[in-house]
């Protein structure tokens, strides 16, 4: 009788957790905390998973008001991607090609040591400039200026070798190696004013690193959106040649 007692108490807090579980789901599945979820991610500089929220919204959600925001947002997040990425990849091309062909079979020499860094963003390059090219053929489709408030982290956030010039771009386009960690410096660095640029571009503000964390706020103009990306897709096409991967 005890054993049978318990088992409408085990059976109502099961009908309870499960009703919880569901509003979770719901919640953290609706548009606007996607779009948030988005918001934080790009914060902490994680772009690529910011990318994959922004993306969901106008897939589950195509005439929610945040579809548009998702768009554009996500647009700019490629934009700034293309932008980054072929920054790095030009620069380890450019110093790489300071040793031509030589030393190139002796795995510890410069250019053997610059090379998997080169192939690397050349692969991102080409798979962020896919998604640009598709994320301005949805960004066609909206014609009035959107607005986006984004909390973005201030210059003293990023890494110390960054902070005081060490790690820079420059080292790599004069044929200098760097270290894991020098690598990794340059890159957040570069994701980092990638973004920036884009969405400073797009509102027509001036570009700046902030010191501290800011409230990036304004309107995004669709038509300065749209020729940032064709620009920058051009770029890609001349520069590697993906012609038959890119469609203009």
């Amino acid at each position: 009788m005890v054993q049978l007692k318990k088992i409408p108490i085990i059976i109502t807090m099961g009908i309870f957790f499960m009703n919880v579980n569901h509003d979770v789901v719901l919640e953290t599945g609706s548009p606007r905390t996607l779009f948030e979820t988005a918001q934080k991610e790009i914060c902490r500089l994680n772009f690529n998973k910011a990318y994959g929220f922004l993306s969901e919204i106008p897939q589950r959600y195509p005439h929610s008001s945040w579809s548009e925001k998702a768009i554009i947002l996500k647009n700019i997040i490629s934009l700034g991607q293309t932008f980054s990425n072929l920054r790095l990849y030009s620069a380890y091309n450019k110093g790489r090609s300071l040793y031509g062909e030589e030393g190139a079979a002796d795995s510890l020499s410069p250019p053997a040591l610059l090379e998997p860094y080169t192939f690397e963003y050349l692969k991102r390059t080409k798979n962020w400039a896919k998604k640009l090219d598709l994320d301005r053929k949805e960004s066609l489709k909206i014609s009035k200026d959107t607005e986006l408030s984004i909390t973005y982290p201030g210059s003293e956030e990023l890494p110390y070798f960054i902070k005081v010039g060490i790690d820079t771009i420059e080292n790599i386009k004069k044929g200098i190696p760097p270290t894991p960690s020098q690598a990794q410096n340059i890159e957040e660095f570069e994701d980092y004013g990638g973004f920036l640029s884009a969405i400073y571009l797009c509102m027509q503000k001036e570009f700046r690193v902030p010191q501290k964390t800011i409230l990036i706020k304004g309107k995004v103009i669709p038509k300065l959106l749209l020729y940032y990306s064709n620009l920058w897709i051009k770029k890609v096409l001349s520069l590697i040649g993906t012609e038959r991967e890119i469609t203009l």
